[in-house]
């Protein structure tokens, strides 16, 4: 995850397009982050369901 230097907004990817290179940006400023050379993705994380404690009053 990647985040925005000026609002601290979680970055979009951007993949490249034509003459456009790849890019993060920033979807309520104008900041943009050029990506040079190959970026990995990895989507392997598991989550682990953890146990929720009944609510009383």
């Amino acid at each position: 995850m990647e985040f925005c230097r000026t609002c601290g907004m979680l970055l979009q990817y951007e993949l490249q397009h034509m003459d456009h290179p790849a890019r993060f940006f920033c979807p309520t400023c104008p900041y943009v982050c050029h990506i040079d050379g190959k970026v990995k993705i990895k989507r392997k994380h598991r989550l682990v369901k953890k146990e929720l404690d009944p609510i009383t009053y």
